[in-house]
């Protein structure tokens, strides 16, 4: 089976053109099911999140990229590392998990400073609420969210 991160930009260009033909090749295959049902941009982020970060995340086959993504990516984006991290501390506050990063959301909130805190800082700071969330910045266009959040 191919390398999912070898194959996964032709896939995703493939699937954006129309040039894309199922069945010719079952590895792109499971590829082109993750467009489907992630987006091309996350899955794009998971190539690029196991290329660049080796120690954390091994390349793999391309029929794998399904339960790569169920689990580790924390279907979450945001336009910039602050803005992704805010928003998911938000939602993991708001459905009611009890996590730390929801018990900090909430502290700040009650206390009026959730636009006061610096998330971007905080997520490089490697702090306990944030260690194993891996940022994965991608040039989108513009207006697109290029920030997408992966655990490990």
């Amino acid at each position: 089976m191919e390398s999912f991160k070898d194959i996964a930009s032709d896939v995703v260009t493939a699937c954006e053109n129309g040039t894309y033909k199922p069945g010719a090749n079952p590895a792109a295959d499971h590829v082109a099911e993750a467009v489907k049902q992630y987006g091309k941009w996350p899955v794009l982020a998971a190539a690029a999140l196991i290329e660049n970060q080796p120690q954390h995340f091994e390349d793999i086959p391309a029929d794998q990229i399904g339960e790569f993504m169920e689990e580790n990516y924390l279907n979450h984006s945001g336009a910039t590392v602050r803005h992704a991290l805010e928003t998911y501390a938000q939602g993991v506050a708001e459905s009611g998990m009890k996590t730390e990063l929801a018990e900090l959301y909430d502290r700040l909130d009650k206390a009026g400073g959730v636009d006061l805190f610096d998330w971007g800082a905080y997520a490089d700071a490697d702090r306990t609420p944030t260690m194993g969330m891996h940022f994965v910045s991608m040039p989108v266009p513009a207006g697109e969210a290029g920030v997408f959040l992966f655990g490990s």
